[in-house]
C-alpha cells in the first residue's frame, strides 16, 4: 500500500462534504481536499484496525461494530434496484454519519500526518 502523501487540491472547487451521510469515497475526497492521498482500501483497513468494522465468519466485512453504531458514527445503507434484466439486486454499503465524520476524520488526518507509526488510539 502506498503511504499517505500530500497532494495538490484546487481549493476553489466545491468542498466535497456537504451532506448528512458520507461514503468512503467522500471521506477520501475530503482527505484529498485537506492535502492527503489515502485510498478507500486504506481507510477501510484503518477502520477495521480500530474495530469500527467487524469480521464475520473469520473474514473482514464492512459491517459497523456495535460501538460504531451506538456512537452513531457508521450506518449501513441498503438499496434494491432492478438491473435492467428483471433481476432485483440488493446493494449494501457503509456510510459515515456527520457525527462519525466529525470524530473519525481528524484521526485520519493525524494518521496521514504522522504516517504508519501511529499507535492505536
Amino acid at each position: 500500500m502506498q503511504s499517505c502523501k500530500p497532494v495538490v487540491w484546487n481549493r476553489k472547487e466545491k468542498h466535497p462534504m456537504n451532506t448528512e451521510l458520507y461514503s468512503i469515497q467522500d471521506v477520501r475526497d475530503e482527505l484529498l481536499w485537506q492535502g492527503y492521498d489515502m485510498s478507500c482500501e486504506e481507510i477501510m483497513n484503518w477502520l477495521r484496525e480500530r474495530e469500527l468494522l467487524v469480521a464475520q465468519n473469520g473474514s473482514f466485512s464492512n459491517k459497523p461494530s456495535a460501538v460504531a453504531v451506538s456512537c452513531k458514527w457508521l450506518v449501513m445503507d441498503k438499496q434494491n434496484y432492478d438491473d435492467g434484466a428483471g433481476t432485483s439486486v440488493h446493494v449494501r454499503r457503509l456510510l459515515i454519519t456527520r457525527r462519525g465524520r466529525a470524530c473519525i476524520l481528524p484521526h485520519l488526518e493525524h494518521y496521514c500526518r504522522v504516517g504508519r507509526k501511529e499507535v492505536r488510539s
